[in-house]
């Protein structure tokens, strides 16, 4: 998704992966799971990467189920961690201006 804060524009992508545990370590769980939130600053024209601005991840605990959505709320929350407050609240409404424009759901990310 393409977002605009301040005069900037920025591409958020998330990628749900996966990787098998060593045998060791298995409490349960067979995987280990993540949600990484890549944003990169882009040119408005050309959509081509200015730069990239983060990557974080979130990680599932071996005890919990894992949530898509709220592994890419943590992942996004925190790669927008660097900015400053107003361009936080900016970058959340414009996510969730977004978001609404592909589905009717609100309160999925």
């Amino acid at each position: 998704m393409i977002i605009k804060i301040n005069d900037d524009y920025f591409r958020i992508s998330f990628h749900h992966e996966r990787k098998p545990i060593a045998p060791h370590q298995k409490r349960g769980k067979k995987e280990q799971e993540w949600t990484s939130c890549l944003m990169e600053k882009i040119d408005p024209d050309s959509r081509r990467v200015l730069w990239v601005i983060d990557e974080k991840r979130a990680y599932c605990s071996l005890h919990d189920n894992f949530s898509k959505s709220e592994g890419r709320r943590r992942s996004l929350t925190r790669a927008l961690a660097g900015f400053p407050r107003e361009q936080r609240k900016q970058a959340w409404a414009a996510i969730w201006e977004a978001r609404r424009k592909v589905t009717d759901e609100p309160c999925s990310l």
